[in-house]
């Protein structure tokens, strides 16, 4: 099996980052290793 890379301009990894340290998104991370491709999903929780 080949590693699984991907590559995205720093700016985005930022952001997909602090969305994903923070309790106002939810991150969803989904690899099709035989196809080569990532989805992430960013979606804001509700409001308190």
């Amino acid at each position: 099996m080949t590693p699984f890379r991907y590559r995205l301009p720093l700016e985005r990894q930022r952001a997909y980052h602090a969305a994903f340290d923070s309790d106002a998104y939810i991150v969803d991370f989904k690899a099709d290793y035989e196809s080569g491709n990532l989805t992430i999903t960013v979606e804001r929780t509700a409001d308190p």
